[in-house]
């Protein structure tokens, strides 16, 4: 392809690459990459646009624009990574459309409405918190400014290959463990002391066994009909700490599998996490990719369903 060819071709015509062609800017402040579109840029200088993803693993460039807008070693990069349409159309209609900018999107904006619900819930005791104060991130600013911008979210977005080993899928999974120890534990546990809960009770509870005592909590009031707000204190006698809620459940295998990411674990115990996400070792003996995908699919609709909980517990 040279230049007057490709300015030849019309707005329509695009090139297929792999979108192992992002890992090569990950991580470096000078690129700026957008992992839903697949967009590049560097400092200014160039620009890789006009573009949108192709199922979990292509991307699709428009011709002319690469040839308008990048140098020849860029160019040149591009071509290494060139398939027919046809292989990224294929794997597309048996994957599916959703790639890791997708999924990233979805599990980041879940996870910011996860704190506006418990802003919600806390203001309702009078308690002035907001989702920053609850989450430590701001719904607005991420909006504003773009997760894929931002240094503590942008991970998250990075490629996940389908032959990724084991040990680089646990490593993914501390990386989605760091969203959630964004939670603040001093404010869950505020809330809970003003909705009646011996503070000697939780004193040992971090984060995540404060918000699982809070999805306790809502449960009791769902199934009883009891109001959490005028109530609380009905609810809190029926309290039981061992009664798990479902979803809850895929948060606390997330720790155990960030765990065992850095620290010997029992391969029962990382089994059994696994289990909870419906993955199974010998599923993926070509590549632990496929795991990464349930992981954040299984996480965000989990979460959907703790925002619905509280939700419903507010309008008893």
């Amino acid at each position: 392809m040279t230049l007057d060819r490709a300015r030849a071709q019309g707005v329509l015509d695009f090139v297929y690459i792999k979108d192992q062609i992002l890992e090569q800017f990950e991580g470096k402040d000078v690129f700026y990459i957008n992992p839903t579109s697949g967009s590049i840029s560097y400092d200014g200088w160039w620009t890789l646009s006009w573009c949108h993803r192709v199922g979990r693993d292509y991307i699709a460039y428009e011709i002319k624009k690469i040839y308008e807008g990048c140098p020849s070693s860029i160019i040149q990069n591009v071509n290494c990574y060139a398939v027919s349409k046809d292989i990224a159309i294929e794997q597309q209609q048996t994957l599916g459309k959703a790639n890791i900018g997708v999924r990233a999107e979805k599990l980041i904006n879940v996870f910011e409405n996860l704190g506006l619900a418990l802003s919600n819930l806390c203001n309702s005791f009078d308690l002035p918190y907001d989702d920053m104060d609850i989450i430590g991130l701001s719904k607005e600013t991420v909006d504003y400014n773009g997760w894929w911008t931002l240094d503590n979210l942008k991970p998250l977005g990075y490629r996940v290959a389908q032959d990724m080993t084991e040990q680089e899928f646990l490593s993914r999974c501390t990386e989605i463990y760091k969203l959630f120890e964004g939670i603040k534990e001093k404010s869950l546990r505020k809330f809970l002391h003003k909705a009646g809960m011996d503070i000697k009770e939780i004193k040992d509870f971090r984060s995540l066994k404060l918000l699982a005592t809070i999805m306790q909590l809502c449960s009791i009031a769902l199934d009883s009909g009891l109001n959490l707000i005028t109530q609380h204190e009905n609810i809190i006698m029926r309290w039981n700490k061992d009664i798990q809620v479902d979803g809850m459940s895929f948060l606390f295998a997330l720790v155990d599998l960030r765990n065992a990411s850095s620290h010997p674990m029992s391969d029962e115990k990382v089994k059994s996490a696994l289990n909870v996400y419906g993955i199974d070792p010998k599923n993926m003996s070509t590549g632990w990719g496929i795991a990464v995908d349930m992981v954040y699919d299984k996480l965000t609709e989990n979460l959907i369903n703790i925002i619905q909980m509280l939700q419903r517990c507010l309008e008893i």
